[in-house]
């Protein structure tokens, strides 16, 4: 499976602007062009949204609050547009410092590539 944006090595303040700007676009195609958009849901209905949008978070070598913080965001912006946040992959250092957060229920929706094939 082919993630739909990758996190670079570094998820802290220093990067989470740059990331923000991807995240927005991906927003924005997503509401505009996408299956999930409204147009879509009335001539498709519900089975027209894809469940997942894919993040490769298996580069994070150094994460801060910020980065955890631009991760709920988009979490919170994909379930209004009615998808979830797959993690694929989550390095060592992202799962502990969500664990350490109480963000787990990020956790609990990643999943290794293979097993969603």
């Amino acid at each position: 499976m082919q993630a739909e944006l990758c996190l670079p090595s570094e998820l802290t303040i220093y990067t989470v602007t740059e990331l923000r700007q991807q995240c927005l676009s991906v927003l924005n195609t997503l509401q505009d062009g996408s299956p999930c958009s409204a147009a879509s849901v009335a001539d498709h209905g519900e089975a027209a949204l894809p469940a997942y949008f894919t993040v490769d978070a298996a580069a994070v070598v150094e994460v801060d609050s910020a980065g955890v913080q631009l991760l709920l965001a988009l979490s919170t912006e994909l379930a209004g547009l009615r998808r979830a946040l797959l993690l694929l992959n989550p390095s060592a250092p992202l799962t502990a410092a969500l664990e350490s957060l109480g963000l787990g229920e990020l956790l609990g929706q990643s999943a290794e590539p293979e097993a969603l094939q």
